[in-house]
Order: structure tokens, then sequence, then C-alpha cells
């Protein structure tokens, strides 16, 4: 005669919770991340020194190694750019506190000088008064 003891205990009962929580986890983590565009084409910035870090809410211009420029994600010449910059600032107006929108300028290191202060003209000609610059910090 054999006695029953209840429930047979195998090993997949005890590991169905534990799949659930990570599946969840997952589905969480996904949800919540926040997803941010990847440039359209690579820079890697000149490094610097300096602490300060980059605000989030401002349209970022790339400047490729190769002459390529991206306004906000978008692949453009410079007369575009010129039309997007003036178009974004007569949107925007004043941003927080009065202060001008920011946007900051992207450039590759290897981007020579003349080509950097030539995009410097044409923001300042397109009507932006405020820039920032990025830089990677330098590791020490």
């Amino acid at each position: 005669m054999r006695i029953s003891q209840g429930r047979s205990d195998d090993g997949d009962s005890r590991i169905l919770p534990l799949i659930n929580i990570v599946f969840l986890l997952l589905i969480f983590f996904l949800v919540t991340g926040a997803l941010t565009a990847a440039d359209p084409f690579r820079t890697t910035p000149p490094h610097s020194i300096a602490q300060t870090e980059a605000r989030k809410d401002a349209i970022v211009i790339l400047l490729g190694s190769s002459g390529q420029i991206a306004f906000d994600g978008r692949v453009m010449d410079e007369a575009g750019l010129k039309n997007a910059i003036g178009t974004y600032l007569a949107s925007e107006g004043a941003g927080a506190e009065g202060q001008p929108p920011a946007v900051h300028l992207k450039a590759d290191a290897d981007v020579s000088g003349t080509r950097l202060v030539s995009m410097l003209n044409l923001l300042r000609d397109a009507g932006l008064e405020r820039l920032n610059l990025l830089a990677v910090q330098k590791q020490e």
C-alpha cells in the first residue's frame, strides 16, 4: 500500500515565480528607461577639464569630421541649418526664466579650427546668440 504525501514537489513549480519576476522587471525597465535617438553620424568631441554638465533639454548641432552637419538628429546642409536655427529661435523665443534657448554644438575633435569658426559665424548669422561647445571630460 502506498501513502500519498500530498503534492509532489518538482523543480518547475519552484522556478516559475522567479521567471515571472524577472520578466516583470524586464518590462518595467524597458518602459521606464529613457530612450534617446542615436546621432546620425559618429562624432568624438575633444577633451575638457571642465566639471559642468550639459543641459539635457538643449538642441544639439553635430559637426562631423568630414563636414557633415546635423540639427536635432536631422542631417542637412549649411543653408538648411541656417533656416532650421531661424525657425527654432522664432518658435522657442526666450527659454526658461527669460534666457535664450539652449543650443549645444558637438564638433568632432578632428574638425579644423577654421571649419569650426566658419560654423560659429554661420550660427551667429542665423540669429543664435548663445551656444555651448560640448567636450568629453578628461580622464586622469
